[in-house]
């Protein structure tokens, strides 16, 4: 297999010029993020092969890749020329404040992460918008490593959860937070500075029961991060999405695709939401059944009538397994996570969409194999016999802790 490059990350405002920039282009190869000043709009992978030499063939593709948002954002105009217009009139828009915003507390679950955990706390202390209160949860240190290192942040509340498994520190940062709006990120992500004011901005707007955001890649420096990003993403898209009873209805007989709505790493809810549905099952996510311990929360608020708003404007960047070694591990989790979520909300709701979706998947991966030996995918056949051992393994798992209680 050919040695692996790097791929060059360019982030292009199009605001800046009458004309697409082609800055970064002369890289190989390169992963472009567009944005409206600080709206990130679309994205394009540019690979190494990629012919650019005709004319306006880069402003082509990069029409293509922010298409989906301008038709989101003006439905109803056809003039594609006056997209800079439509662009500028939006982010107009958009800059007008709410007057009255709920407070937020962030909470961050981490374990032996120092060196990461400290960038995302740095990351929050240049928000626009000031958190309520920052708790790191640290989940069953090895030793005093973070306990160190958050004396550096006064401004941090620090806990300790000696029960490893990321749900048990949710939940005890939930706990303890205060604030309307409880956010949660993970200790290998970096906040775009208005990512608080965002969050907050959503639920004084909308209203919804809980949020998520936009996650973009921060390095595409290894083989194992680029294989991430291409078949695991966690980039949900530029275009706001809201997700309740009526999107739940519509897929509960084939089995809800929660997992399309985000991930844990920018998520938020009401702080009222825990009563009315309870807490994060602590059976999930790492350190217990290997992930999902989100996702099965967002099944249990939209079975409850409850909605949720995926907001592109709240911005992380996230760091990816590094390694084909961790790599591997986490998509060995993640499978057996996804498993052991869903077949705990079939026992618990009785909707058998959920098993009708675990019937499909064993039914897809025969058909996966082949398409990916067809068309030679060689990123794609090397995780499939880690996800093929996940779902065995959160089979195993589930029978193992079914009758045990979701919390403490």
């Amino acid at each position: 297999m050919a040695s692996f490059k790097p791929y060059h990350i360019v982030h292009t405002d199009l605001s800046e010029s009458s004309e697409i920039p082609s800055e970064g282009l002369q890289y190989s190869p390169v992963y472009q993020v567009f944005w409206w000043k600080n709206i990130a709009i679309g994205d394009l992978f540019i690979e190494e092969n990629t012919n650019l030499s005709s004319v306006g063939e880069h402003g082509r593709l990069v029409m293509k890749a922010i298409q989906p948002f301008l038709d989101f954002i003006q439905r109803d105009t056809q003039n594609r020329e006056n997209w800079r217009n439509i662009l500028d009139f939006y982010y107009t828009a958009q800059k007008i404040k709410d007057e009255r915003l709920p407070t937020v507390s962030v909470v961050i679950c981490t374990r032996n992460r120092t060196e990461a955990l400290k960038k995302c706390l740095l990351s929050l202390r240049e928000q626009t918008m000031k958190a309520h209160e920052v708790i790191v949860v640290d989940n069953a240190p090895s030793d005093r490593s973070t306990e160190l290192m958050v004396k550096e942040f006064p401004e941090v509340s620090y806990l300790v959860e000696p029960r490893p498994g990321l749900d048990y520190a949710r939940n005890t940062g939930a706990r303890y937070a205060n604030s309307a709006i409880v956010a949660y990120t993970d200790d290998d992500v970096e906040l775009r500075p208005n990512w608080l004011e965002e969050i907050s901005l959503s639920f004084a707007r909308y209203n919804p029961d809980a949020l998520t955001g936009l996650i973009i890649t921060a390095s595409l420096s290894t083989l194992a991060r680029y294989r991430f990003e291409r078949y695991w993403t966690f980039n949900r898209g530029y275009v706001a999405k809201h997700y309740d009873s009526t999107f739940f209805q519509a897929h509960v007989s084939e089995g809800v695709p929660v997992w399309e709505i985000g991930a844990g790493a920018n998520m938020a809810f009401k702080r009222e939401v825990f009563e009315k549905i309870g807490y994060f099952d602590e059976r999930l996510d790492a350190g217990a059944s290997g992930c999902s311990g989100d996702s099965e929360i967002w099944y249990r608020i939209l079975a409850a009538g409850l909605s949720i708003r995926y907001e592109p404007k709240a911005i992380a960047f996230h760091h990816h397994r590094e390694d084909m070694k961790g790599y591997k591990r986490q998509i060995f989790n993640y499978m057996r996570g996804f498993t052991s979520a869903i077949l705990l909300q079939w026992k618990n709701h009785g909707h058998e969409g959920n098993v009708k979706h675990l019937r499909f998947l064993i039914r897809y991966y025969p058909k996966l194999i082949y398409m990916s030996l067809k068309n030679r995918d060689s990123g794609r056949i090397s995780t499939i016999l880690n996800e093929i051992m996940g779902i065995i393994s959160g089979f195993i798992y589930y029978h193992k802790q079914k009758n045990n209680p979701a919390n403490s």
